[in-house]
């Protein structure tokens, strides 16, 4: 492109010479005149002072344009990379806020987008469905003796231990709210629903936790209210949770440190 230029530019620069310059060299030839000498010389010397302040500003547009473009990509670069960042910043203010600052488990918002995606699937597949409602037993209780620090380490524990019993891909465990926390489970019977469950229970009867201040050991036991739908047409979400709050509600009742299934 620049060669293009510098073509167009000298043939400019010698169509602008007048014809009687053109025979310049015969007239020298010929007369022998000193003044025509003279005249060749200085046009020859406007020619070539001509091409090269054209080369010189091709060349200074050319380095312009350069650096204008390096401009423009690095400018597109940062607007990427600002980008780029924006999103993740998103994502990580996302992902704070589906999951229980304490725990560090999900929270309920998190259960809440969670069921309607597992909702839906059992609706379309038409699969079983189940939720486990459960309650540290006498929390208030631990909390008022040990503390309220102690207590958090309690609700930091047992929320472990469910999400480590809760493991397959379909179930998905979340803090409900202060002591409670829910297990979905899709595409599970009541039967198994019952196993993972007695397997939570067990699992936290288990635990031997640590006091704070002085090390000695404490135990804390859970209550876990099961409701399974064999099939989700023609009944909510409200009902399908308000049957395992009832059901723990009976777990409770009956004693606490115990797993009870809704009945409908």
């Amino acid at each position: 492109m620049l060669f293009v230029a510098a073509l167009l530019l000298i043939s400019v620069a010698y169509a602008s010479l007048s014809p009687h310059d053109a025979a310049t060299d015969s007239v020298y030839a010929s007369n022998n005149c000193d003044a025509e000498v003279e005249q060749a010389k200085a046009q020859r010397s406007w020619l070539i002072g001509t091409l090269v302040g054209s080369f010189c500003a091709i060349v200074f547009l050319s380095v312009l344009y350069k650096k204008e473009r390096d401009e423009e990509k690095r400018l597109e670069d940062l607007v990427k990379k600002r980008t780029q960042e924006l999103n993740e910043q998103n994502k990580l203010l996302e992902s704070l806020s589906m999951t229980d600052q304490l725990t560090d488990v999900p929270n309920r918002r998190s259960f809440d987008a969670r069921m309607k995606h597992e909702w839906r699937i059992a609706m379309r597949e038409k699969t079983p469905i189940s939720i486990l409602m459960m309650d540290i037993d006498n929390f208030k209780t631990y909390n008022d003796n040990y503390g309220h620090q102690q207590g958090d380490a309690v609700l930091q524990i047992v929320a472990k231990a469910i999400e480590k019993e809760a493991k397959r891909p379909g179930d998905f465990s979340a803090r409900w709210g202060g002591e409670e926390f829910a297990v979905l489970l899709s595409n599970t019977n009541a039967k198994g629903a019952l196993v993972v469950a007695e397997t939570i229970r067990s699992s936290i009867e288990d635990l031997k936790i640590s006091l704070l201040a002085d090390g000695s050991i404490t135990k804390v036991t859970v209550s876990i209210g099961v409701h399974t739908l064999t099939s989700v047409q023609n009944v909510s979400s409200d009902y399908f949770i308000s049957g395992a709050d009832e059901a723990l509600y009976k777990a409770k009742k009956l004693g606490r440190n115990r797993v009870f299934t809704y009945n409908t």
